[in-house]
């Protein structure tokens, strides 16, 4: 038998007897995060969160706020299925009013990653319009309110 066909059976089994984690339980402890956050700190991989700027926290809020919304309402933000990337001929979620946009007029950054605030472009639109905003703050409130899901 094949090494494949037998981590197949092993994870057929486990998954059969209702006890299949991919990783311990323990490793997504609250005392293992932090652990983990500290170690890629300490690597460099990250920044200390009290060194980063206004904007950084910012902009890391949105980024996680809209990756959660993205995966909740991808059937309305990309209903063709896209395929997302930097390279020529994918696509780019884009923030219809900018991250620095919403930042700089003082918006909350659950506004900024709401659904009704993101739509696919090519990567090459995406990546012209920089940051520039087609929404105001008051066309975004409108936007979000008329949302229906």
């Amino acid at each position: 038998m094949a090494i494949k066909e037998v981590v197949e059976n092993l994870v057929a089994d486990r998954r059969s007897k209702n006890n299949y984690y991919p990783f311990p339980k323990e490793a997504n402890s609250l005392s293992a995060n932090k652990k983990r956050k500290e170690t890629r700190i300490e690597r460099g991989y990250d920044l200390d969160p009290a060194l980063k700027t206004e904007w950084q926290r910012y902009e890391q809020e949105v980024d996680r706020l809209t990756n959660q919304n993205y995966k909740k309402y991808k059937e309305l933000i990309n209903p063709n299925n896209l395929i997302r990337g930097r390279t020529r001929g994918t696509f780019q979620l884009d923030h219809i009013m900018s991250k620095m946009g919403g930042f700089n007029e003082g918006v909350a950054p659950e506004l900024i990653a709401h659904p009704a605030n993101l739509k696919m472009l090519t990567s090459s639109e995406n990546q012209s319009k920089n940051s520039k905003s087609y929404y105001t703050k008051e066309q975004l409130l409108e936007t979000i309110e008329k949302f229906t899901i």
